[in-house]
């Protein structure tokens, strides 16, 4: 049995996405996942600790 992967390039910072999460820790998209209604999201990616 074989499943899908969809890896793309996150938007915001440049790294490796699969299945909408992103492989950069700073990056909103590892501990949110994109999904398609984040599109014209206006937010600067990087979690402020």
């Amino acid at each position: 049995m074989s499943s899908m992967c969809d890896c793309t390039r996150c938007p915001l910072c440049g790294e490796l996405m699969w299945n909408g999460q992103c492989e950069n820790l700073d990056c909103k998209y590892h501990w949110y996942p994109k999904d398609d209604d984040d599109e014209g999201e206006d937010y600067q990616g990087y979690i402020i600790i």
